[in-house]
């Protein structure tokens, strides 16, 4: 009698569930032409779940190749050559995914989530501007309005996936982290729903690149959009799946600095990452935020060289606060400060001792005022922006000093220095590859 094996249970394939989506259109149909205002919900037209309506009143938008094709013609305005579609619920991790090639880099289209289901810049939730001068911007609310950010560079005829993260704050500016704790526990598990992060592959980015991250809005309905002033071109595989990808919303390094006053910060514990090291000055905490008792540097090692530090400063009435990237030792790093005696915004290079000002700009910096500071590291390019101020963004793209070096942190020049929710993401890489398997 012949010998039949079975496998348990346990060594049986384990197929993946099958995503749902919120909106998929992959536009995997016959060519055709679309109307202004026409609404696509079908496969046939190319979306197999949710709806787009379709504005070009100016333009052609087809379905050619089995992509999304817009043709511009003479004529300019927010409302052409775009479209909006079905209203989606904010949560935190929910991502509008899309692939787009712009035939020219010669004007300018707007793709993000909107507050409304109409063409209008008033309605910017969260947005990533492709601008006419090459550059891609970060922009809420209309024209430059509380957010308005020039991030990265972008190339005509280039494919390019996006992937715009809602949520990963809350109110307080708080980020998320997987312990998912409410670190003001008058806030619930659920209120990190605040803001939106922009991510970028293609091109000169070869990894899932992350471009910015943003604390501002908490609109409850959301609305893909794409508005459009002549930038033609082709996009494909729009998709909203019904997926939690808060994880690469998680900072490798959080410090929010909750613990009694007088607690050293090299005793403190911090709510992700490794502790803080004092590595010149002495550093303990006051009313909740980070404060050193004269000139000095603390940081905190990470995995990672290139990353995205975000950090409150305040410099009281006289300190000018900084964030210190790829530290080796107190006489080799970078910072990135707002200099409040002199209204500068300036990135410093430290080598050998040595201090250098690789770029600054003039902007106005208050006595005793939170400024948000978000920096920066991309291989040899360091880029810092602060607070919301139009124009506050400083670039050098010869950083070879320390490019390697994982320690970052923040530095002070008097006790007048405050710091509040210290966190580091990686720039690019490995923590963002999830979007790989479930996009496109």
């Amino acid at each position: 009698m012949a010998h039949t094996q079975t496998r348990s249970r346990s060594h049986r394939k384990r197929l993946p569930p099958r995503t749902k989506y919120l909106l998929r259109a992959d536009f995997s149909a016959d060519d055709q032409g679309y109307a202004n205002t026409q609404t696509l919900d079908t496969r046939e037209e190319g979306v197999e779940v949710g709806s787009l309506l379709i504005g070009e009143t100016d333009g052609t938008i087809a379905l050619a190749s089995e992509k999304l094709s817009l043709t511009a013609s003479a004529g300019g305005g927010w409302d052409k050559l775009g479209f909006v579609s079905n209203g989606m619920a904010r949560r935190t991790g929910r991502t509008w995914f899309y692939t787009t090639n712009f035939a020219d880099d010669a004007n300018a289209a707007l793709l993000g989530f909107a507050d409304a289901g109409t063409f209008t810049q008033a309605d910017l939730v969260g947005w990533l501007y492709f601008a006419a001068n090459d550059n891609i911007y970060w922009q809420t609310d209309a024209g430059s309005g509380s957010e308005y950010k020039q991030l990265e560079t972008y190339s005509g005829t280039t494919e390019y996936q996006v992937a715009l993260c809602m949520g990963g704050y809350d109110g307080a500016q708080v980020p998320y982290t997987p312990k998912a704790k409410p670190y003001d526990l008058s806030v619930a598990k659920a209120s990190y729903t605040y803001g939106c992060t922009a991510f970028i592959k293609g091109g000169a980015f070869t990894d899932w690149t992350m471009l910015w991250r943003s604390f501002n809005n908490n609109a409850g309905a959301l609305y893909v959009e794409r508005q459009d002033d002549k930038l033609a071109g082709t996009m494909d595989n729009i998709r909203v799946p019904d997926v939690n990808l808060s994880e690469v919303l998680t900072p490798v390094a959080f410090s929010a600095f909750y613990a009694s006053n007088g607690t050293s910060l090299d005793a403190y514990q911090p709510d992700e990452g490794n502790v803080w090291v004092e590595q010149s000055g002495d550093w303990d905490i006051q009313t909740q935020r980070a404060n050193p008792d004269g000139a000095g540097i603390a940081t905190v090692e990470t995995p990672y060289s290139d990353v995205m530090v975000l950090c409150i400063v305040n410099g009281g009435t006289g300190d000018q606060p900084a964030i210190v990237l790829r530290f080796s030792d107190t006489s080799n790093y970078w910072y990135v400060q707002a200099d409040r005696a002199n209204n500068q915004f300036e990135l410093h290079e430290y080598n050998a001792t040595v201090d250098t000002v690789r770029a600054n700009a003039g902007v106005t910096i208050n006595n005793s005022t939170d400024y948000d500071l978000q920096v920066s590291a991309n291989g040899q390019t360091i880029t810092g922006h602060l607070d919301n101020a139009v124009g506050s963004r400083v670039s050098y793209a010869s950083a070879a000093l320390n490019e390697t070096e994982k320690l970052h942190g923040i530095r002070a020049e008097n006790t007048a220095g405050q710091f509040d929710n210290f966190h580091v993401h990686a720039k690019s890489g490995k923590p963002y590859q999830i979007f790989d398997k479930v996009y496109p």
